[in-house]
């Protein structure tokens, strides 16, 4: 895989900033878009096709909240959501993970934190491109994040 493509989703003009620059700086990261909140995100992401969204899930403007990120899921299912947020919680942490996010990512550890992130979903993307066909296995098989 060449690159992966990342759209950005907070409602912080600044942070979205913030957030492309640094993705911008990693080899092989490609942002195709930031999108500041919308009443027709789910369909805006379903249009622009990201390898993994970044997902503040305390953007006042997302419909549904965490609630987004199994609809997220529903119309995309192999994209790798990354949940972000102010609110570090156990409570938070596990919302999100129920609801389908790959991983959770406190705004306050953005810096590490998702430079790790994005080199463990370019491993697991890695490998599951050098994984046989499903055509020639005789189960299934669920990769997690």
């Amino acid at each position: 895989m060449d690159s992966l493509t990342v759209l950005v989703v907070d409602e912080n003009l600044t942070f979205l900033r913030i957030a492309r620059r640094f993705l911008e700086e990693i080899e092989g990261v490609v942002v195709i878009g930031t999108i500041q909140g919308s009443d027709d995100l789910l369909e805006r992401v379903q249009m622009m096709r990201p390898d993994v969204v970044l997902l503040d899930i305390t953007t006042s403007d997302l419909p549904g909240g965490i609630g987004f990120i199994s609809r997220l899921r529903g119309v995309l299912p192999t994209v790798k959501i990354i949940a972000l947020t102010l609110i570090n919680t156990d409570g938070y942490r596990q919302a999100a993970l129920e609801a389908g996010a790959d991983m959770f990512l406190p705004k306050a550890d953005m810096g590490i934190g998702l430079l790790s992130a994005i080199q463990r979903i370019r491993q697991i993307q890695r490998e599951a491109s050098q994984q046989p066909s499903p055509h020639s296995s005789t189960g299934s098989q669920s990769v997690g994040g």
